[in-house]
């Protein structure tokens, strides 16, 4: 079984929810839940890696980025970035008819580790909840290079 078939009723459900909430507090509850199980989905792609991420990791501590998570405490200047801003691809998601939704998904680009000097480049240059024209033009604009 793929991955995300472990996670398409809730999906599902929750955006169901979010699309038809008129109540503000609930449809405030709806978003912060689907982001957190978004997130849960998201640690179980396979993780790309910036060229300064991967030799950063070289250096200093050899860790498998495949498979420490965002709160593995001692990953020192690495940062794990969603590619596409969670709330930005949820929001996008409620733009499409339910039918697109799991496709959408499954195509999520997964998560980059990259550096904190190359997180403050993005937020630098508005890119820390949105990427216009794709998060990879937004990468390019900010010199992040990945690895092959």
């Amino acid at each position: 079984m793929e991955t995300i078939e472990y996670f398409t009723d809730t999906f599902i459900s929750l955006l169901r929810q979010l699309k038809s909430c008129d109540d503000k507090r609930t449809h405030s509850s709806l978003r912060k839940s689907i982001r957190r199980v978004f997130q849960y989905y998201t640690e179980t792609l396979p993780r790309i890696v910036s060229v300064d991420a991967d030799e950063y990791n070289k250096k200093n501590h050899n860790l498998d980025l495949q498979k420490i998570d965002a709160f593995y405490k001692k990953r020192g200047e690495l940062v794990l970035e969603h590619t596409i801003p969670i709330m930005s691809f949820i929001d996008h998601l409620l733009t499409l008819p339910e039918e697109k939704w799991i496709k959408t998904i499954s195509e999520y680009p997964s998560c980059c580790w990259i550096t904190k000097q190359e997180d403050h480049k993005l937020k630098e240059m508005g890119f820390k909840n949105k990427r216009p024209n794709g998060w990879k033009n937004c990468y390019d604009i900010c010199e992040i290079h990945l690895c092959s």
